[in-house]
């Protein structure tokens, strides 16, 4: 028998070299499969000191939503997201890009960060107007690329949804279809919905059978219930197109969507005998409640327990320039808040400073960017110099316990917000080398070789400026100093509370050898 005291000992080093786990990543469009826009990673953001930390500039709108995961297993998260200029990037913290891919036309497809072949490496997945859906590697090299007839806005998703190998990606296309493919790029199912698909698919089992449904929207006044292989469909007729991403609410899911009537509604499940006889059952979406607004929404909804209460509630915005609150339940108004432009941004929801409740991150055409505490009054702001239009990403980039606030804007920028020193104001040039690879290889009979031009786009450098101001606002509800949270802290406590117990596991194997 090996010596117990030996065998502590190499238990114990085991323990220390196992790499801990990240901070909780934003790896897709609106965090989740549910679509919810709500993180729940621990922070202690104080607002006295939020400011912008960097900037990284680009020569194109960025109305791509950026993703955040680590990408290249180095324990640290690192951001992606595209830009109007056809350029996918990948920044690390502190501020360098890792590298860049082109493609021949705009993105404003959100990434997917996912390991989608169980190789223990991530793919980064998105869409683009030239009509392709890219499959990149952690390098940023291209694996390979899928072709629609139409642009790609939809941003995808990945799921095991038919128990196979590795997880299948599900996106759609201007060109009115909805596509399944597996992790080599094969078509796997092809969803014909007479309308194209900006909207990107939610997933959850809708019906309560025990199998993953695809929720998505179209611009044909419908929202669609799907299954795969394809033996169910349902639909709900819509009075708008459905542009905005729907988002299951509720452990008896719900689902709520949005639509450019300016209409937002809350959808369940419902099953009814027909021919009992013969024990026919007829499955349909039926309403549960509608709220209108002035004007069209295009902000997909965020859902989350904002006020601590253990009820849900739904936040989103509307081209009449309020930001609304609702009881997910009921529908019932509980907030309305007027900015000066749109609101196309969809809204993030989450705990940044530590305290009770969640705040509500969100931008508008008007170019700011808002913070509105859970007693739903605005605590902080900051104005850009353009335009925003994408979803704020909420992630711990340096694993120092205090969240990072991420956002494009219509300024060709992307701003990184935080609470920590800022960074020197200087100008630094990537280093890395842009990748802009043809494909060779076509993976299905709907594949063809994307058209890439070099020469189109010039490769931006990463600045760092003072732009503007935050505004602190503390008439209405005073900024408060949350609890220090450190993630490398947490971590620690885990490596001494597994010594501990390997410990009293030695001791007490020693006291049984005594008896």
């Amino acid at each position: 028998m090996v010596d117990a005291s030996r065998c502590l000992l190499l238990v114990f080093i085991a323990f220390i070299f196992i790499p801990t786990a990240s901070a909780e990543d934003w790896s897709k469009f609106r965090h989740d499969l549910k679509n919810t826009g709500c993180y729940e990673g621990e922070s202690s953001l104080s607002y006295d000191n939020l400011s912008l930390l960097w900037i990284f500039e680009t020569d194109g709108w960025v109305r791509s939503s950026p993703a955040v995961a680590d990408i290249n297993n180095d324990n640290k998260l690192e951001i992606v997201f595209g830009s109007d200029n056809g350029f996918l990037y990948a920044l690390d913290f502190s501020r360098a890009g890792l590298w860049s891919f082109q493609t021949g036309g705009r993105i404003r497809s959100s990434p997917l960060i996912a390991d989608i072949n169980n190789d223990d490496k991530v793919e980064i997945i998105f869409g683009s107007d030239d009509g392709f859906l890219y499959v990149l590697n952690s390098e940023g090299s291209l694996l390979w690329s899928f072709r629609t007839e139409g642009a790609i806005v939809s941003s995808p998703v990945a799921v095991d949804i038919n128990d196979g190998f590795g997880m299948e990606i599900v996106f759609g296309s201007m060109d009115e279809n909805l596509y399944i493919l597996n992790p080599k790029g094969e078509v796997l199912k092809k969803f014909e919905l007479k309308g194209a698909v900006e909207s990107s698919p939610a997933i959850a089992d809708f019906d309560r059978d025990g199998r993953l449904d695809i929720i998505v929207g179209t611009n044909s006044y419908n929202a669609y219930v799907l299954s795969y292989p394809g033996t169910k469909r349902m639909a709900f007729s819509t009075e708008g197109k459905v542009v905005a991403s729907p988002v299951i609410v509720g452990s008896t899911p719900r689902i709520v969507i949005a639509s450019t009537s300016g209409k937002v509604y809350a959808l369940k499940y419902s099953e009814s005998k027909v021919n009992e006889g013969e024990g026919y059952i007829k499955a349909r979406i039926n309403h549960a409640w509608n709220y209108s607004t002035e004007n069209e929404i295009v902000s997909s909804a965020a859902a989350g327990n904002l006020v601590g209460s253990g009820y849900e509630e739904i936040v989103f915005g509307s081209m009449d320039k309020n930001l609304y609150v609702l009881d997910a339940y009921n529908g019932k108004l509980l907030k309305k808040y007027l900015t000066n432009a749109p609101i196309c941004s969809s809204p993030a929801i989450a705990n940044i400073d530590g305290e009770n409740g969640s705040e509500i991150i969100f931008g508008s055409d008007d170019g700011m960017l808002y913070i509105m505490n859970s007693s739903w009054e605005r605590v902080w702001s900051y104005e850009c110099k353009g335009a925003i239009k994408t979803s704020p990403v909420i992630a711990d980039l340096n694993d120092d316990g205090r969240s990072e606030i991420i956002v494009g804007a219509d300024d060709n920028r992307l701003y990184v917000f935080s609470s920590v020193e800022r960074l020197p104001a200087t100008t630094t040039t990537t280093t890395s080398t842009t990748t802009s690879t043809t494909p060779t290889t076509s993976t299905s009979t709907t594949s063809t070789t994307p058209t890439t031009t070099t020469t189109l786009f010039v490769k931006p450098e990463i600045k760092i400026e003072e732009i503007g101001s935050p505004t602190t606002l503390t008439e209405d509800a005073p900024p408060v100093v949350g609890r220090v949270i450190g993630v490398s802290v947490n971590a620690g406590l885990t490596l001494l509370i597994v010594f501990f117990i390997s410990l009293i596991s030695y001791i007490l194997y020693r006291r049984g050898r005594r008896i």
